[in-house]
């Protein structure tokens, strides 16, 4: 049975994506990322949602730094119909550059 949490639940801020990056669309499409550019487009960049590996530095409109993230990661809620009121289920959507990048983005994540 899926966990129930709150889309945020756990995660550092300094991999929250800053809410006021325009950086991050860029980013997507550089990596040709399409099932997540279609996400960013439809929801766009909502707080708490979007994170990254160190996003807070490395995707901040100001930040002088040429490194990138090496995972990404939409996290959401989808209401869960389990008869228990307002409980909901935690969605993800994860892309890492190689397999050690996919691991500390799902520790960062908690998942």
């Amino acid at each position: 049975m899926p966990s129930k949490a709150t889309p945020q639940a756990g995660v550092s801020c300094l991999h929250e994506v800053p809410a006021e990056s325009s950086m991050l669309a860029d980013y997507l499409r550089e990596l040709q990322l399409h099932r997540l550019q279609a996400l960013f487009e439809e929801r766009g960049q909502r707080r708490e949602e979007w994170f990254g590996e160190y996003a807070r530095s490395q995707l901040a409109s100001d930040s002088a730094c040429t490194s990138r993230p090496s995972w990404l990661a939409w996290r959401g809620c989808l209401p869960c119909s389990d008869g228990e009121g307002s409980s909901s289920v935690a969605v993800v959507a994860l892309w890492a550059a190689d397999l050690r990048a996919a691991r500390r983005g799902v520790l960062a994540l908690r998942l």
